[in-house]
């Protein structure tokens, strides 16, 4: 269920944050609220432990053309799992162009808690994902126009690289990465799936089939 607070709007600067409340689950709407707060990082201020703080220090801080864009959506759920998909936007005043961020959420529901990379890859088993992740990687360069003009020198340029912000969803376990860690800007923020088939022995079992 969505919570929509709309663009807030003066002269300048502005702020808009679409997050999520999740009726009857108070903690997990809690935490969406303070992880999505966490992804601010304004310059060097402070870290902020929910939306309301965040929004009272940008009002404050903000230059006169600076934007702030947040977002939270359910990218999957069923009775075990929700997952959550977080993205931030931040233009400061004087900047080339405003940079995003993306940050998932992996929700256990019967525990209550949050599943972070080590609760969902197998023990001792995270450089074999990091190898089917950069298998997909090397399906990914074959659809990038840019790539393919020269895969030598993209991959020297914006060589693979290693990420815990997964996801579980239907079809496999999905990876995304902030504009410029493995593409140039224009890319946006890139995302590799690798289908369950190729996680057996990889996954931890509880969540293969999630």
């Amino acid at each position: 269920m969505g919570k929509n607070q709309g663009r807030l709007q003066g002269e300048c600067p502005k702020l808009s944050v679409d997050s999520l409340v999740f009726p009857g689950n108070a903690k997990l709407s809690l935490f969406v609220d303070a992880t999505l707060a966490s992804m601010t990082g304004m310059g060097d201020g402070p870290l902020h432990s929910s939306i309301d703080e965040f929004e009272n220090y940008y009002w404050r801080t903000a230059g006169p053309r600076d934007e702030v864009i947040l977002a939270a959506k359910t990218r999957y759920r069923n009775k075990d799992l929700t997952v959550v998909e977080l993205g931030s936007w931040q233009y400061f005043t004087g900047a080339a162009h405003g940079m995003a961020a993306t940050q998932f959420i992996n929700w256990d529901n019967q525990r209550g808690a949050v599943l972070h990379f080590g609760d969902i890859i197998a023990p001792g088993k995270t450089q074999d994902f990091l190898r089917v992740l950069q298998q997909a990687h090397q399906q990914w360069l074959l659809t990038q126009e840019d790539a393919q003009e020269n895969i030598a020198q993209y991959n020297r340029l914006w060589p693979f690289q290693p990420t815990e912000n997964i996801a579980l969803t239907d079809t496999g376990v999905v990876a995304k990465y902030d504009a410029y860690a493995i593409a140039p800007y224009s890319s946006g923020q890139p995302e590799l799936t690798v289908p369950y088939s190729q996680l057996k022995g990889i996954l931890n079992p509880a969540y293969l089939q999630r």
